[in-house]
């Protein structure tokens, strides 16, 4: 009995009935669940987006079910055991390899040991597991798979543990470390999507219409669908690829498609809006940067770059003759995002201390990071330029923690192993904000705590300018903690030069995960949202003791700036991160401002972190090169009507350790213009561009492009990357 066209045939013994039936579950399985993620996508969802991954979701499932059915019938021809030992391999080298880009091994022994042992565990039952029902559902020479021939009620148990299977790697997939870990969430889906597939192949139903009429126009269909994807999404930057990629099981056919595609193993497709324009050139494509001058389009952007250099005059600025008519201090808090401060106007006091000591001071309510990591955000505060415009050197980070100079060589010691790879300026010719300003003669001095990293050490740059610089990564362990930060920075208040000018950086490391119990802090409760509140509070209950001490410093005016690197996201009661994407949560920070010709109030004008520099430098009257990207603040407090279409930038960028000493794969690039109201966000490796209204939450998370006027964000994002090359620069012979 066949019912529009599927039926339950009995035979399994030719190829022709393997094929029917893999193409059948597996076509299905990943259609519906494409469909219906993006349909899922609410407001933002168009035609082309739903006709995109209807297209892709099918051929996506065909495909896996035409490759399973081919394996299946050599293993049907082959001796019995051999199932037994093709189908446990696959899956134990599938999941070893998932392993490895976990970092599991390396993790071992270092303080993320019992979550690389439980990774570990979780793999190898899942090897175990799915090798076991691939050997299950395998024809045998004479027909029908082991499991097909139980017992009903073992078969209607295998479906409900399929199910709840699926239901189970849903949830983890979308609960556990969201936007982290791209692998460990590409297994989840996978394993979802495999389990699904069973069941329908366990129902024994296959889609084989009889009438040859039917059959031909169905194929053509198919057909028809499968190749729509192309010319659809060909264009890059356009919504419906943003809107699919957000989706994850519209996002995995299309991630694959590419993938397969990336004939020149540059990283980058030319088709599916992968934007590679030189398909079998792997020196062409988006991941690459834009060369000066060779005639080429090398980053597929169009053009060569134009470099605006703020070092090219920085030693012919001039040096002032008069001291500094005031102090600067600049206080950083890591990984503090504003709506959760009560000085911002959040419910629970989170921030007393700040509340009342910025009273009369200026709150800048717009305020972004530079960018989304520390080792972004930091150097760029730091140098006064957008982090594009600096020169990088990858640097691993291994399982013990320490920093290492690519290449690797002899450098690793017995059981390290590098478990990441970061960048960081080493080489960057872009003088500090501290040489400025002990080069006019002020005392230059800073306390930075780095926390687990070496990030902010000493022998990686971060001091260079600082007549004193404490590390407090470097102090015994149960001193290594904000309450340290704060008094070794009274230390140095209480014992500065006198009759000097001086400038002290305070950067505190604690609201950055993981997060610690303080005795004496209240919370709220116990999820990962209320300890990071009683880090925030815990924090600022020690940048109050510091500025009780500040408010001692009346040999002449002083100014206090207090901003954060970058904000955090919380993702679930049990999980937060930050670096992932350009959410408000991870790019808005606090900035706050008091001092001699700051105003009292709020500020919503467009700021940011990188307007630090330009501010020290105004304050003190220290001359600056030319080609800084921000602005003084203090010029902003007092005229911010003329700033209302100012557009900020702000970077993201991870490098691919994979890549290794030589490569220049990153994992993720991503560059937003904000203005006031709108964000426009571009990936560059995916070749999406998002616009979004960061003040309407009724339009939260929906792509406004086309819909809304982006020519003066998307005209700065332009500039911005044709100044700089696109990618970032790597020059590891610092």
């Amino acid at each position: 009995m066949s019912v529009l066209g599927f039926s339950r045939p009995v035979d399994w013994t030719s190829f022709k009935s393997k094929l029917r039936r893999g193409l059948t579950a597996a076509g299905l399985t990943a259609t519906a669940a494409a469909c219906a993620d993006i349909a899922l996508a609410g407001p933002g969802l168009s035609l082309r987006a739903f006709a995109g991954s209807l297209g892709l979701g099918l051929g996506f499932g065909l495909a896996i079910g035409a490759v399973w059915a081919g394996c299946a019938q050599l293993l049907a021809r082959a001796p019995r055991f051999a199932s037994w030992i093709v189908w446990p391999g696959l899956t134990s080298w599938a999941f070893a390899e998932l392993a490895l880009s976990l970092r599991a091994f390396a993790n071992l022994g270092t303080r993320y040991h019992a979550l690389a042992v439980g990774t570990l565990v979780a793999c190898g039952l899942a090897a175990i597991a799915t090798g076991l029902v691939l050997v299950l559902v395998q024809p045998t020479r004479t027909g029908t798979p082991p499991l097909m021939r139980a017992p009903a009620w073992i078969r209607w148990v295998a479906a409900l543990a399929l199910v709840i299977g699926a239901v189970v790697f849903v949830y983890l997939d979308r609960s556990q470390f969201p936007g982290q870990y791209p692998s460990f969430h590409t297994a989840l889906r996978g394993l979802a999507l495999f389990c699904i597939t069973v069941l329908i192949l366990l129902s024994g139903i296959v889609f084989s219409p009889r009438q040859r009429t039917v059959r031909n126009l169905t194929l053509a269909c198919i057909a028809l669908l499968v190749l729509s994807p192309f010319p659809l999404l060909q264009a890059p930057f356009q919504p419906a690829l943003e809107t699919m990629l957000s989706r994850p099981f519209a996002a995995l056919p299309l991630r694959t498609g590419r993938l397969l595609t990336d004939f020149d193993c540059d990283g980058v497709s030319g088709v599916l809006g992968g934007g590679d324009c030189e398909p079998f050139d792997s020196e062409v494509s988006p991941q690459q940067r834009e060369i000066v001058g060779n005639g080429r389009d090398d980053d597929c952007y169009g053009g060569d770059a134009n470099p605006i250099v703020a070092a090219a005059h920085q030693s012919r600025v001039p040096v002032p003759a008069k001291p500094s008519p005031q102090h600067v201090v600049l206080i950083t808090i890591d990984t503090v995002r504003p709506d959760l401060m009560s000085v911002y106007g959040y419910e629970r006091n989170t921030t007393p201390e700040l509340a009342r000591w910025f009273a009369d001071g200026t709150k800048f309510t717009r305020a972004y990071a530079a960018g989304g990591w520390t080792s972004i955000a930091v150097p760029a505060i730091l140098r006064g330029v957008n982090p594009r415009r600096l020169q990088w050197t990858r640097m691993y980070e291994t399982n013990r923690y320490r920093y290492l100079k690519a290449p690797l060589g002899a450098q690793l010691r017995k059981g390290e192993t590098p478990r990441a790879m970061f960048l960081l300026p080493l080489s960057d010719p872009h003088w500090s904000l501290a040489t400025y300003l002990r080069r006019r003669g002020m005392f230059t001095a800073a306390v930075v705590d780095g926390g687990f990293t070496e990030i902010l050490s000493k022998k990686w740059g971060t001091a260079e300018g600082f007549d004193t610089f404490v590390e407090i990564n470097l102090l015994a362990r149960n001193l290594r903690n904000d309450a340290q930060t704060a008094d070794q920075a009274i230390e140095i208040l209480r014992n500065r030069p006198q009759g000097k000018p001086f400038f002290l950086w305070v950067h505190f490391f604690g609201p950055h995960a993981r997060s610690t119990r303080h005795p004496g802090i209240p919370l709220a409760g116990d999820t990962e949202r209320d300890l990071y509140e009683g880090e925030i509070t815990y924090a600022d209950q020690q940048v109050g003791r510091l500025l009780q001490v500040i408010d001692e410093q009346t040999d002449r005016p002083i100014t206090v700036l207090l901003a954060s690197d970058h904000g955090e996201r919380i993702h679930s009661a049990r999980s937060r991160s930050h670096g992932t994407d350009h959410s408000e949560e991870n790019i808005r920070v606090p900035l706050l401002a008091k001092g001699p010709g700051f105003p009292t109030g709020k500020v919503d004008a467009v700021v940011g972190a990188i307007d630090l520099m330009p501010t020290v430098l105004d304050i003190t009257e220290t001359p600056g090169p030319p080609g800084l990207d921000g602005t003084s603040l203090r010029v902003i407090a007092t005229s911010a009507d003329d700033y209302r279409s100012r557009i900020l930038i702000v970077d993201t960028f991870i490098f691919d350790k994979s890549a290794g000493d030589t490569g220049t794969t990153f994992r993720l690039d991503l560059v937003s213009a904000v203005s006031d109201p709108y964000k426009l966000t571009m990936n560059r490796l995916d070749k999406t561009l998002g616009l979004h209204d960061v003040d309407d939450s009724a339009l939260a998370g929906r792509n406004l492009l086309g819909s809304r006027d982006a020519r003066d964000l998307e005209a700065a994002l332009r500039t911005y990357l044709a100044e700089t090359g696109g990618a970032p620069l790597i020059v590891d012979n610092g």
